[in-house]
């Protein structure tokens, strides 16, 4: 599998860089991506995408939970893992 095969998804690169310092995380291995990002035909062992930190109404986790997690949720390898934090 091609490196980086894990990968950390935010609102922001930024948030998500922040979680890869906080918990040590190697870049040679963790790969950072915003939430709209599209990476068509790329599959990761590893996928940890990042609920936003802010307040959202009923139609902005519709969204989410419809748009942004299912489109995560297809980039996940077979037998890979997959979570929302």
């Amino acid at each position: 599998m091609a490196k980086p095969w894990c990968a950390v998804i935010a609102a922001t690169k930024d948030i998500a860089e922040i979680y890869l310092d906080a918990f040590g995380l190697s870049r040679e291995m963790w790969a950072i991506y915003r939430h709209e990002d599209s990476l068509h035909g790329r599959l990761f062992d590893r996928i940890v995408v990042i609920r936003p930190h802010w307040r959202m109404d009923f139609e902005e986790t519709a969204r989410f939970e419809r748009q942004i997690t299912e489109h995560w949720r297809h980039r996940v390898e077979t037998g890979g893992h997959f979570k929302v934090i």
